[in-house]
């Protein structure tokens, strides 16, 4: 177990990890990895998993005031410290965990349809940005896979989740999610 993990064992990376163990899941998109928390836990507990994890890596407020807009200006954009060493952290598990440095909007456009056994959103928290990463991803995880997210008690984030799908269900730790 990675430094820093334990506070999330008990919520939403232990919640996942015993999903995608019982279920024999082998691909997964994290959108939103912030310090990789999550993302270190599932590689570390699932053994079986190749997860991408997909998030910009800088705050939401620095690229947004610097009008960036692609993935070439985002990767010339200063990266957040701790990135680094997820990227080293990347390399201990070259086939399984994969970090793309992009925005959630446009990197969904490197997956197959129907490819994916689940997906965890917990990127951007305000209405569009929410309802996109729904409307983008959702359409990635095969049938009997899982569409999920965190956050759900914040305002925005359930309005979105309820815009797209009003039958989804709840979890610890502020989840959400709806099977296919």
């Amino acid at each position: 177990m990675s430094p820093g993990t334990r506070v999330y064992t008990r919520h939403r990376a232990r919640w996942l990890e015993n999903l995608v163990n019982k279920n024999n899941w082998k691909q997964g998109v994290e959108i939103g990895v912030f310090k990789g928390t999550t993302f270190k836990h599932l590689i570390e507990n699932c053994p079986h998993l190749q997860l991408t994890g997909v998030d910009v890596f800088c705050s939401d407020h620095d690229w947004r005031r610097k009008k960036i807009t692609t993935t070439e200006d985002l990767n010339n954009f200063p990266a957040i410290r701790w990135y680094k060493d997820l990227l080293e952290f990347c390399e201990k598990y070259p086939d399984r965990a994969i970090l793309w440095r992009d925005f959630s909007n446009l990197a969904y456009q490197r997956i197959e349809d129907n490819s994916l056994d689940f997906i965890f959103i917990d990127a951007s928290h305000d209405y569009d940005s929410v309802l996109e990463d729904i409307k983008c991803w959702d359409p990635k995880v095969k049938k009997g896979g899982m569409v999920s997210g965190h956050d759900i008690n914040q305002l925005q984030v359930r309005k979105a989740v309820q815009a797209y799908q009003s039958n989804f269900k709840k979890a610890q730790d502020n989840i959400w999610y709806y099977e296919k």
